[in-house]
């Protein structure tokens, strides 16, 4: 009996004629998009920033944007990033929901030297 193949596995013959597995996918709808829709990250800058964090432009934006924040080491003070270019991608794929990913440069030295630690 031969055991019953998964059906997210698609496998291809090997030279020698035995299956080898080629790929493996898990769809979900979640996450999957049309290929001329994928989501991607571009580039923004800090404008200003309040006690809940910075605010963002990038090309296009009609006017800074709260943004939220991935988890960092050390959060900069973003009052003293002004400036700083940031990479950032888009929650639900929604201009509204900008959410800064990661930091194409490092925080001048002292918007780290007043944030506490992040634990």
């Amino acid at each position: 009996m031969r055991p019953k193949k998964h059906p997210h596995l698609k496998s291809a013959p090997a030279a020698h004629g035995s299956p080898i597995v080629a790929s493996f996918s898990i769809p979900c709808p979640a996450t999957s998009f049309p290929p001329q829709h994928l989501p991607s990250i571009i580039e923004g800058r800090i404008q200003s920033s309040t006690l809940s964090g910075p605010f963002v432009e990038w090309s296009g934006s009609s006017a800074p944007t709260m943004a939220r924040v991935l988890w960092m080491e050390r959060m900069p003070d973003w009052s003293r990033c002004t400036g700083l270019r940031v990479a950032l991608a888009f929650e639900g794929g929604q201009e509204s929901r900008p959410v800064v990913v990661g930091l194409f440069e490092a925080p001048p030295p002292n918007a780290l030297a007043t944030a506490p630690p992040r634990g």
